[in-house]
């Protein structure tokens, strides 16, 4: 399939919404995992994307701004020395004894 046949298959009107089809629409966007491009007079209004795609979007995002944030921060002498984990741990009181005593935790 050729690129705008591709792009023309995933474009979806407001209208469609309206007559009942929200249904359909989103089942489409959750089966195939191909965004959708709502149309509002014929000019783009929103994406429809699956929630793990949106997610996996936010976070990369997220990720690049770190990074991007970083490189400025090394480019302009600003970063911080990075501290010794040693000196780290004794600030806070816990041992690497302690640390490996304790269960793994998931950060959401």
């Amino acid at each position: 399939m050729n690129q705008m046949a591709a792009v023309m298959k995933n474009l979806v009107s407001v209208s469609a919404f309206n007559q009942g089809k929200a249904g359909e629409i989103f089942s489409a966007v959750k089966r195939t995992g191909q965004p959708k491009l709502v149309l509002r007079r014929n000019a783009p209004e929103c994406v429809l994307v699956p929630p793990e795609e949106y997610a996996a979007m936010v976070e990369e995002l997220e990720d690049l701004r770190d990074y991007k944030l970083a490189v400025e921060r090394l480019a302009n002498g600003t970063a911080k020395k990075s501290a010794d984990w040693a000196a780290l741990l004794r600030a806070a009181g816990v041992t690497q004894k302690d640390l490996d005593a304790m269960e793994d935790v998931e950060l959401a």
